[in-house]
């Protein structure tokens, strides 16, 4: 069986080839994050087809829970007697005991490679975040190229931020203070340029004072971001948007419950029982609702990194945080920050 070794690949890098037209018509490609998908296929797209591309016209999209193999192989054969060029994305859904490619549909699939369209772009689009590309090992074949889009450097993220932001004048120091409040999310990132350009458009400069009203201080941070700051260590952003919500009345308290709860989460996902459960089972749990659920990542990357004697100093931390708060101490910012700080540092 082939294995995919050399399937990671720079975004940056990835867009260049395309933009000097070394393109394949079979790929598979590890993206889930939308906007950069979406500009893969428009410059896919520009380049394949030309400028008169549109996603309309040129662009056909099936989901593998909902369209069977064979619906998808047939509009990539575009077997009529006149031909367009097109590109075709299967969207590859994650399902209970399937991990890459349906077994049934290996073969298919290695038939169509093997005499594909050279008038259709093929790609195979795994976008769950947590994939194994090895898994696709099965369809491994010269005309496909995988392609891993999911992993890039911090320098690569920041070309592309001062790429999005185009003309607008901005400093590499008031740069890197906006990349704080994006945690290394693209979709998340290009919602915040395409806000903080408008917020300037009048003078076409973006200074930290503009961040600060347009994407930092100002903002209307959720709760759930203040969990996914601390999970991820970051302290800065933490007391940020701890600062941003101190306004509400007894903020600190609610906070508090939520913090409490995370950790009892975290704890749970230690017991083997709950750990193995999936789906509503798992949700019901370890009650991951509304923004809960889309945390679980968090979770269990702060898992890996944090021993059971961090986890049980961390339920100390909030045991002595809330009997300062019973004792109606008036310095609940002070209390609250320093407890901020004690979990980001374990």
């Amino acid at each position: 069986m082939a294995k995919t070794a050399n399937y990671k690949i720079s975004y940056t890098n990835f867009l260049q080839e395309i933009k000097k037209g070394n393109i394949k018509n079979n790929y598979l490609i590890f993206c889930n994050q939308k906007v950069l998908l979406d500009e893969l296929i428009e410059t896919l797209g520009t380049v394949f087809i030309g400028e008169n591309f549109t996603k309309k016209d040129n662009l056909k999209i099936f989901y593998s829970d909902e369209n069977d193999i064979f619906s998808l192989l047939n509009e990539c054969s575009n077997l009529g007697f006149f031909t367009d060029k097109k590109i075709v994305i299967y969207k590859l859904v994650k399902k209970p005991g399937i991990s890459g490619i349906r077994k049934s549909d290996i073969k298919p699939l290695l038939d169509y490679f093997n005499n594909y369209n050279p008038d259709t772009i093929l790609i195979l689009n795994e976008f769950n975040e947590e994939y194994k590309p090895d898994s696709y090992s099965d369809i491994f074949h010269k005309d496909v190229l995988f392609a891993d889009l999911n992993e890039f450097s911090e320098t690569a993220y920041k070309n592309w931020l001062k790429h999005k932001i185009g003309d607008y004048k901005i400093s590499d120091e008031d740069l890197d203070y906006f990349m704080k409040f994006m945690n290394d999310s693209y979709d998340d990132a290009i919602r915040e340029v395409e806000k903080l350009k408008i917020y300037t458009i009048d003078k076409k400069e973006i200074e930290r004072s503009d961040i600060n009203e347009s994407a930092g201080i100002s903002r209307d941070f959720s709760e759930s971001e203040l969990i996914k700051a601390i999970l991820n260590k970051d302290t800065e952003k933490a007391l940020m948007i701890y600062n941003s919500l101190i306004l509400r009345k007894d903020v600190e308290i609610y906070l508090l419950v939520l913090i409490s709860n995370a950790f009892i989460i975290l704890a749970k996902l230690q017991d083997p029982a709950s750990k193995n459960l999936t789906g509503f089972n798992q949700k019901r749990a370890l009650k991951l609702w509304y923004d809960n659920e889309q945390l679980l990542p968090d979770y269990k990357k702060y898992l890996s990194q944090i021993n059971e004697i961090k986890l049980n100093n961390a339920f100390t931390y909030i045991y002595k945080t809330e009997k300062l708060f019973k004792t109606g101490s008036p310095e609940k910012s002070i209390i609250f920050s320093e407890l901020i700080l004690n979990l980001c540092n374990l």
